[in-house]
């Protein structure tokens, strides 16, 4: 874990909050990048960033969603545990497809449970459950106060969360493919991501030191960073709904 970011000082030079071109100018700055493929998130992420040791020479790592923990002897493999694309595949404007650098872009993805946290989530936007259905460690999955579904995650990954949804929307944003929050999300999910909602995850839950290194680690792999992890007030000029 790097005490200070990496930031290249003059990643954002060409960024000004003020220009009507902003939200282009800063998916230009983060896309196209390296694909680094969904396949070799294991190695890469997991084997790389997310595991510690622990004793007897095992291994574990964390379910961002509930704070689970899986130990396990290398090599990892994806048995229990799942790469979550927290914004999700089939939000994407380009699904079905799998090939593109979206679908694998790892500052989308984050290990999770499969059974008890991703399978759950489905394609449900993220939220405050105020009626519980069903919860599993940290993470909880019911309505919010509008009765809607949703799904909400331990706190110490709501600003995780946001910032990883504000980049795809940006980062993949075209003049005419909108990556804008989706709403409705599909026929069965007559709503969408509360826009509104991510920002305030994001302000309570800011960059801490293990996601500054991760931005550091992924712009090592594929050449791109976050901008919200490294400019968390980014977040108030763009509006996700529509970019």
């Amino acid at each position: 874990v790097s005490a200070v970011s990496m930031q290249p000082p003059t990643y954002y030079n060409g960024i000004n909050t003020s220009a009507p071109t902003f939200v282009a100018n800063l998916s230009a700055l983060i896309n196209p990048h390296t694909d680094n493929f969904y396949g070799n998130y294991g190695p890469r992420m997991i084997s790389n960033f997310w595991a510690r040791d622990t004793s007897n020479g095992n291994k574990a790592i964390t379910c961002v969603y509930s704070g689970e923990d899986l130990v396990y002897t290398e090599p990892f493999g994806w048995v229990s545990f799942s790469r979550e694309h927290t914004f999700c595949h089939n939000w994407m404007p380009t699904n079905p497809s799998t090939t593109g650098p979206e679908y694998s872009d790892y500052f989308n993805l984050f290990p999770t449970d499969q059974i008890n946290t991703n399978a759950i989530r489905s394609n449900y936007p993220l939220g405050i459950v105020t009626t519980i259905s069903s919860s599993f460690m940290g993470s909880k999955f019911g309505t919010n106060t509008a009765g809607q579904t949703v799904f909400e995650p331990r706190d110490e990954q709501k600003g995780d969360a946001a910032r990883a949804l504000f980049y795809m929307a940006t980062c993949y944003n075209l003049p005419n493919q909108n990556w804008g929050f989706p709403n409705p999300i599909s026929t069965s999910i007559m709503y969408g991501e509360d826009q509104n909602l991510m920002k305030a995850w994001h302000y309570a839950d800011l960059p801490d030191a293990r996601e500054i290194a991760k931005n550091d680690y992924i712009d090592s792999l594929q050449g791109n960073r976050n901008p919200f992890i490294d400019s968390v007030n980014y977040a108030c000029y763009i509006d996700f709904n529509n970019m």
